[in-house]
């Protein structure tokens, strides 16, 4: 399967909202109103992309696909993070990653106090009309190595402990009196 192009682009719409565009495999990223304070900037982004799904349905014996119009819709941060514990992300299948981490970077740097000023989105719109986001790379995350929890010994433990090498020191040594 062919990777399909990745075309992006920055629009402010006719009644002044900016958006990302990113086409209909993709959808598109909204500076929405209700997440914007007029100093601080915008908080949140929110997502949308209106897609056909397949669904399958058995009828007896039979099993039949439908096109079902579907929509995805969320509300990321400014880190492209769902909830304020920044556990749920972006889901698969929507955002392609490469351009996740590139967008969070940039929003990163144009970002005050975790807020996006709307001064600053005549510098996003330069920063996404020069990129190629085809030729971006995916950063390959190393998994999580878990550490394993060591407990104290208790002082007990430790006192047995040193008693069972002073035996086994003594018997290597012939003073065990065996």
């Amino acid at each position: 399967m062919k990777k399909s192009e990745i075309t992006v682009t920055f629009q402010k719409t006719s009644n002044g909202k900016y958006l990302i565009d990113m086409g209909e495999e993709y959808g598109r990223l909204v500076f929405a109103d209700m997440t914007k304070d007029r100093v601080l900037g915008y908080k949140h982004i929110t997502y949308s992309r209106s897609y056909m799904d397949v669904v399958t349905a058995k009828y007896g014996g039979d099993r039949r696909q439908f096109e079902v119009p579907t929509r995805d819709s969320y509300v990321f941060n400014m880190k492209f993070k769902r909830d304020e514990d920044g556990k749920k992300g972006v889901p698969r299948g929507t955002i392609p990653q490469k351009v996740t981490n590139f967008l969070i970077a940039v929003f990163e740097k144009l970002s005050v106090d975790g807020r996006l000023p709307e001064k600053n989105l005549p510098k996003l719109e330069k920063i996404i009309k020069k990129t190629d986001f085809n030729l971006l790379k995916v950063k390959k995350s190393k998994p999580k190595k878990r550490k394993k929890k060591v407990e104290k010994p208790t002082p007990q433990q430790v006192e047995q402990t040193n008693e069972a090498f002073d035996i086994l020191r003594r018997s290597l040594n012939g003073e065990n009196g065996s």
